[in-house]
Parts: C-alpha cells; sequence; structure tokens
C-alpha cells in the first residue's frame, strides 16, 4: 500500500497484532443484533476476519433472547430499533449476565434504552476498525486482558 495516505492504510491493515499473529478478536463471542440484513451480515464476516465467533445475527429482541440463552456473550452489538421494537429488554438480559454492550444506530435523534445512558453509543455508517477497536478494549478491559489492536 505504498502511497496511500495514512487513514486508507490504518483501515485496511490487518486487524490482528503483527508481533503475536493474533487478530484483535480472536476467541470472542460477539452478539449482532441487528434487523438490516446486509448491514449484519457485512458486520458478521468482518467480526469473522477479526477472530470472532459471532452469534447471530439476531434481528429481533426474542431472537437476541433466545442466542443469550444458548450460550456466553463477550460483548453485544445492539441495534437500538428493531423494526417497531427496541431492545430494552434484551439490554437488561445483557446487563444481567455483565455483557459489555455497544448501541448501534443510524437515527440522529436516537435515545438509548433507560438506564443505559452511559453505554458506548455508534452511529451509522461507522468506520468497521473504529468498531471493533471498542469491541476490542470492551472485552479486554472485562477480562483484564491488554492486546494492542
Amino acid at each position: 500500500m505504498t502511497g496511500e495516505p495514512p487513514a486508507y492504510h490504518r483501515m485496511y491493515e490487518p486487524m490482528h497484532n503483527l508481533a503475536t499473529g493474533k487478530r484483535m478478536l480472536d476467541g470472542r463471542r460477539i452478539l449482532v443484533v441487528e434487523d438490516e440484513a446486509m448491514i449484519a451480515l457485512d458486520l458478521r464476516e468482518a467480526l469473522r476476519d477479526c477472530g470472532a465467533t459471532v452469534v447471530g445475527p439476531a434481528g429481533t429482541p426474542d431472537e437476541a433472547l433466545a442466542a443469550i440463552e444458548d450460550g456466553t456473550v463477550d460483548c453485544a452489538l445492539l441495534d437500538i430499533k428493531l423494526g417497531d421494537e427496541d431492545v430494552s429488554a434484551v439490554a437488561v438480559a445483557l446487563e444481567r449476565l455483565a455483557v459489555p454492550i455497544i448501541f448501534v444506530t443510524a437515527y440522529s435523534d436516537a435515545r438509548l434504552p433507560r438506564g443505559f445512558e452511559t453505554r458506548p453509543l455508534v452511529r451509522k455508517p461507522y468506520e468497521q476498525r473504529a468498531l471493533f477497536d471498542l469491541i476490542a478494549s470492551m472485552v479486554n478491559c472485562r477480562t483484564g486482558v491488554l492486546t494492542p489492536s
């Protein structure tokens, strides 16, 4: 990528630690709750490229709650609005399990569910690298592992 601007290079560089060879989300289980199929599938593939195991994607709160019951989740990406439904019940269930939550939305006036106002909110469209850096920092803080990306 010689001659490319640094922002371009950073965005497309491998999402792993060059010293250890580990991808930034190796072994992490990330729940994706997103009702837009194309966004969910793109996000699933990108997370897999970073080494994550994707739980879901879930397109409804009921699907998300079922996915939570089926296994361990290290971090969750929750679209605030799923059609006419919101993700409050999912957020509460994840909170009980002490799972880090990142809310995602395309709405400029979207508000986080009550009780979750201090949680990270990422607006669409987002740069995947920045989102994945946020996920990595949240799961690493949760486990006490500091891994440079």
